[in-house]
């Protein structure tokens, strides 16, 4: 993971916002071995669905390789994008332990595979063991941190500057080094920029347009490029 610890240090509603929690792999083995002998594995291929919003809870899901994209649809139909998750991330909550029904749906971007436990399992496995309580709750805490600044900046910041942090916070969480840029190593494409942020598609593609222009992003195989790391950052603190 990329820390972006520069002097126009990421301006999120508390620091560290974006840090990712210790994934299930990084459990001690003894832990992460009580985990998977619950699971069942399964694969599923881009398009597939892997909950359904509404749908009653029956199994979270901890992504072993690949992609989700988790959203919300609206009566009218609009869908709204909450999140990409990927490997190590714990999907199919917030309901983990099997209560009640998914409060959104999630969605395989590329080949997938996962581990899939039940919630009656996962619920007693926190029961007996504090670890995997603990990295449930830190799981649960990030969650609701990346939901409550999606909310924020759509409440209190112009489309530019919501697009920029937003990009940001995915070079946090999915950066990597290249070549002296960061790519974000997910492929994400302008529909869902644009319902990430709350704007219209073309009111995405302008800014992102401009953004290019400036020599602050790329856009290489459909992967954004941070072309000037302290230059995005300029924008918002101006």
């Amino acid at each position: 993971m990329l820390g972006l610890k520069t002097n126009g240090e990421l301006q999120t509603p508390e620091p560290g916002a974006t840090e990712r929690p210790d994934q299930l792999f990084h459990l001690e083995p003894r832990m992460r071995d009580a985990v998977v002998s619950r699971c069942h594995r399964a694969t599923y291929q881009p398009g597939q669905s892997l909950f359904e919003q509404g749908a009653r809870h029956t199994h979270s899901y901890i992504i072993e390789e690949g992609l989700v994209r988790t959203y919300y649809t609206a009566s009218s139909g609009r869908e709204i994008t909450m999140a990409y998750w990927s490997e190590g991330d714990l999907v199919g909550g917030p309901n983990f332990f099997g209560d009640g029904y998914h409060t959104w749906s999630g969605t395989v971007q590329r080949t997938t595979r996962v581990l899939a436990i039940r919630g009656r399992d996962l619920k007693q496995l926190a029961h007996h063991h504090p670890e995997i309580a603990f990295w449930m709750t830190n799981t649960l805490m990030f969650k609701l941190r990346w939901v409550s600044i999606l909310f924020q900046l759509h409440g209190t910041e112009s489309v530019r500057e919501r697009l920029c942090k937003l990009i940001l916070m995915l070079a946090d969480i999915y950066g990597v080094g290249d070549r002296g840029r960061v790519l974000i190593k997910h492929r994400i494409n302008q529909s869902d920029l644009a319902t990430l942020v709350g704007a219209s598609r073309q009111w995405t593609n302008k800014i992102l347009s401009e953004l290019q222009t400036l020599g602050l992003l790329g856009l290489e195989d459909r992967h954004i490029i941070i072309c000037d790391l302290a230059g995005l950052q300029a924008l918002i603190d101006d």
